[in-house]
């Protein structure tokens, strides 16, 4: 079944927490037209996995044409996320490859802890912390840094970097809306990284080393024809991208839950390990940091009753999905006790699920062990600024401002 969504557009929930909306959403239908974003929103779980099954075959990403806002900001690079068939399966199967469980654990021992532990150390003694800003957006950028093998430690160098990300993804969340002012920050942003890792590219063109950015090289040939530095930029900038920004917000959205929830904190203080990891999937389908993707239909395709024509654009609402009650029996809650807590959209689904979900999940795992064990108080500051949920399409309660002591 189809409806208009009404003047409540989608756009209507900028900065306000959605999730009324999306039951209003959901009791008109699983698939319901919205003039304000001239797309068809898909709002039930089973109608957002259908658009996941169907990725890259019977839908694109809109961004596929390089006319489009991202064709330009990525200059017509041969990005993940515009290739199509066979060359999307390799490179994306390579991104998998490169985030098994196996090499996901090494990372946790080599590269998630110590970066986390220096991070801890810099805020060590401190009694008042704004924990996103000091800590969280810090965790995620270096932890991909290290395993690039790129100077992490080097502060000026790093924040650069995540200054440039910030850029890019301030496009991401307003995409759609025809911002010029910030698409055109966001090329500028997106040339100023190429420029900072422009060395790095280079001198690893031997393909020799252990790291990221060494195994594209030696790699890339048997992924694209003709393969280059612009196509080991594109995917570097991509696991840049997606193993950045994301997971701050993911790691935010969890420390808010706990900081909320007195007795949610002590029962995830005192988890054993499948416990927390509950709870980290728990904390991802509760409070998603990304709410939707964007995929247009290449052909005449029928989703949940509701005829979709070639051409039009399908929103599948991931947040709306993962509080649909007729999937989950406690939608709106943190429940431990769900028999599969991995069972979510917050990664999407079919063939471009995430392939760096398991390190997003190890960061966040790894950081509320290390945070609740060293502070047992931990408790936001009824002195400071309170968190607001904000965003469009990347969404997060920021600041958490805390007391430690």
């Amino acid at each position: 079944m189809s409806s208009t969504a009404t003047n409540d557009g989608l756009r209507s929930v900028q900065d306000r927490l959605p999730f009324d909306f999306f039951e209003r959403l959901q009791a008109e239908g699983e698939v319901i037209w919205d003039s304000g974003m001239n797309a068809w929103l898909a709002t039930s779980y089973d109608a957002c996995r259908e658009v996941g099954r169907l990725d890259k075959n019977v839908f694109r990403h809109t961004d596929f044409d390089p006319n489009s806002d991202f064709g330009e900001m990525s200059a017509g690079r041969r990005s993940i996320k515009a290739l199509e068939g066979e060359e999307h399966r390799r490179v994306h199967s390579w991104m998998i490859r490169s985030f098994t469980p196996t090499k996901t654990a090494h990372m946790r021992d080599v590269i998630v802890e110590p970066v986390v532990d220096e991070l801890l150390g810099d805020i060590a003694g401190r009694e008042r912390v704004e924990l996103t800003s000091e800590l969280l957006h810090l965790i995620p950028p270096r932890v991909i840094a290290s395993a690039l093998d790129l100077p992490w430690r080097d502060r000026a160098w790093m924040d650069e970097g995540a200054r440039a990300i910030a850029e890019v993804f301030g496009f991401y969340n307003l995409r759609g809306l025809e911002d010029r002012e910030h698409l055109e920050v966001a090329k500028a942003a997106h040339a100023r990284l190429r420029q900072i890792l422009d060395p790095f590219l280079q001198e690893r063109r031997d393909g020799t080393g252990d790291d990221l950015i060494s195994q594209l090289w030696h790699d890339g040939p048997e992924m694209l024809d003709g393969w280059n530095i612009e196509d080991v930029y594109i995917q570097l900038s991509s696991l840049f991208l997606g193993g950045s920004h994301t997971t701050t917000l993911a790691l935010s959205n969890a420390f808010y839950l706990l900081l909320n929830d007195d007795a949610l904190m002590q029962d995830v203080r005192t988890a054993d390990d499948a416990r927390l990891y509950n709870f980290v999937d728990q904390a991802l389908r509760v409070l998603p940091p990304l709410h939707w993707r964007t995929r247009v239909a290449l052909e005449d395709v029928e989703i949940a009753g509701v005829t979709i024509k070639a051409g039009d654009v399908v929103v599948p609402l991931l947040a709306a999905a993962n509080h649909d009650a007729g999937h989950y029996a406690c939608p709106h809650a943190v429940d431990l006790e769900q028999k599969n807590p991995r069972d979510h959209m917050t990664f999407f689904a079919g063939p471009t699920a995430c392939p760096g979900q398991g390190l997003a999940r190890t960061e966040m795992f790894v950081t509320l062990r290390k945070m609740l064990a060293t502070y047992p108080t931990l408790r936001l500051d009824p002195e400071a600024d309170p968190p607001a949920f904000a965003g469009l399409a990347l969404r997060g309660f920021l600041p958490l401002n805390v007391l430690t002591s």
